[in-house]
């Protein structure tokens, strides 16, 4: 059952995917000292797996070479899921929904496995990362500045911060915020304070100096604006 979700989840039903996790799994369990049954110790080996399929030469061989037979088009709408402010375009996602590179999900399309979200996102971020000095890693839910991970968000940090990266450069106000980040029957109940102290502790974490904001600054009496370079 959890292997099986764990092979779907990275591999999708890709042949040649499957069969180069198969392999790293069946080493794994074969490699493991104590027994894989328990449910935590599963859920530990999979993760080390996973780690093992990003740097596996034959596993991202196989997603370039998925990538290579893309259209410029069709790479192009691939990499605008990850940019805040791509628009769809309709036909371009139809047809790679056809080749099964992505598939419906909740809000927008999905990649139709982990393994090819992940390096399409790679090849997002080296593009957006040389003009970027923070990210967010919307697969994973980190938060990179510099290129390099920052302290793990709570969830509410995590929700404003990735309102203020969907909508960088704009200026988000404190209705916004309470709505998408407590929701709109919190609109009342949320005063100033709360925000500010959310936007401090997040700032705690994104910033080089907090006490002087590089990335997201208060637009006086306005909110506040997220910017990524």
């Amino acid at each position: 059952g959890a292997d099986i979700d764990f092979l779907y989840e990275w591999a999708g039903g890709h042949p040649r995917l499957l069969e180069a996790i198969c392999r790293l799994l069946a080493h794994a369990v074969e490699s493991a000292n104590s027994s894989t049954t328990d449910p935590i110790e599963r859920w530990q080996l999979h993760r080390s797996v996973a780690r093992s399929l990003r740097a596996d030469e034959t596993i991202q061989l196989e997603c370039e070479k998925i990538w290579q037979r893309l259209s410029e088009v069709e790479q192009q709408e691939l990499l605008g899921l990850f940019a805040a402010d791509h628009q769809p375009d309709q036909m371009v996602l139809a047809s790679l929904m056809r080749q099964h590179l992505l598939r419906k999900g909740e809000g927008k399309p999905q990649f139709f496995c982990r393994l090819m979200s992940e390096f399409v996102q790679r090849q997002a971020l080296h593009t957006q990362s040389e003009t970027s000095a923070l990210w967010v890693d919307m697969e994973s839910g980190e938060v990179l500045v510099d290129d390099k991970p920052v302290e793990t968000l709570t969830n509410l940090e995590y929700r404003l911060m990735l309102l203020l990266f969907q909508n960088a450069d704009k200026i988000i106000d404190k209705y916004q915020i309470v709505s998408h980040v407590w929701g709109d029957e919190y609109i009342d109940e949320v005063d100033d304070a709360r925000i500010e102290k959310l936007v401090s502790r997040l700032r705690q974490k994104i910033e080089r100096d907090p006490s002087s904001p590089h990335f997201l600054t208060t637009v006086r009496g306005r909110g506040y604006r997220l910017v990524t370079e």
